[in-house]
């Protein structure tokens, strides 16, 4: 393995063989390589460790099975890279450009990644729990089966979006935009998704339990089967949407627009329904046992 670790504070490193486009295996540590040009370099199983990489240009280099534990790679250039079975724990990737690079089986747990780009980016099976990501840009982006648990996306751009069998359990999604995103077969249990225009989301076998939808419009959706049990959902439009055979046990619906609704075989059990507008809902074979209702909103 080349060794080039910086072991003394005011030890100058010859930087030289870095200029080559073969540097698989190489180890790094306390370098500033602020600005250094990475790119088509193959730098597979090298270790950058505790390193300056900020504006570093890694733009399609081969980054498989690497470590960057605690660097800074806030504004790095990675549009088109390959990175694979890496570790990126804890590391800053602040306005990164991670356009359309290729991530799969990569850990970024509580990574920083506010104002990064990942538009029209492939990422498969990658750990984001806790991560960072405000403000970040994943325009057609693809995130399957990813792991975003307790994840900020505040004011993300969302937009065509695929999540389909991710885990969003806890996920923040605050003013982000949502416009043809696919959250398929997701888990947003416990997610905070209030004050959100769902229509044009893909919503299939979803989970929602324990979900903060409140204030959000679900209007005119198709929910059949979905778990809502202990979610809020207080002032959010349901109208029109088709519930059957849903479960709201324990949910608060308090003010909650259900009118014109589909709740056939629904289960509303020990359920907050208080303002709850339920005109011309369907309800058959719906159960409202231990149910709380005032007279605004007694069943129809």
């Amino acid at each position: 393995m080349k060794n080039l670790s910086l072991k003394a504070k005011n030890e100058v490193i010859n930087t030289t063989e870095l200029c080559n486009n073969n540097l698989t295996e190489i180890k790094l540590s306390n370098l500033d390589l602020n600005c250094y040009d990475f790119s088509n370099k193959t730098l597979e199983k090298c270790e950058f460790i505790n390193c300056n990489l900020a504006n570093a240009n890694f733009n399609e280099a081969n980054l498989n099975k690497c470590i960057l534990i605690g660097s800074n790679l806030s504004e790095a250039n990675f549009n088109k890279a390959q990175i694979s079975g890496s570790d990126l724990t804890g590391v800053n990737l602040s306005k990164a450009d991670l356009s359309y690079s290729h991530l799969f089986g990569v850990g970024l747990i509580k990574s920083d990644l506010t104002n990064t780009n990942l538009s029209g980016a492939s990422i498969y099976s990658i750990d984001l729990t806790r991560a960072n990501l405000t403000n970040a840009n994943l325009t057609s982006a693809t995130l399957e089966q990813a792991w975003l648990n307790f994840a900020n996306l505040s004011q993300a751009n969302l937009t065509n979006t695929n999540f389909c069998y991710s885990d969003l359990k806890g996920v923040i999604l605050s003013k982000v935009i949502l416009k043809e995103t696919n959250l398929k077969e997701t888990n947003l249990s416990k997610a905070d998704l209030s004050s959100l225009d769902l229509r044009k989301v893909k919503l299939e076998n979803i989970n929602f339990t324990e979900a903060d939808l409140s204030g959000s419009n679900l209007s005119g959706l198709k929910l059949k089967e979905v778990s809502f049990r202990d979610s809020i959902l207080v002032n959010t439009n349901l109208s029109k949407a088709d519930l059957s055979d849903s479960d709201f046990d324990g949910a608060n619906l308090t003010g909650a627009n259900l009118t014109k609704t589909k709740l056939n075989y629904t289960s509303f059990i020990a359920a907050i329904l208080i303002e709850t507008n339920l005109l011309e809902a369907t309800t058959n074979n719906t159960n409202f046992q231990w149910a709380k209702f005032n007279l605004t909103s007694s069943p129809p």
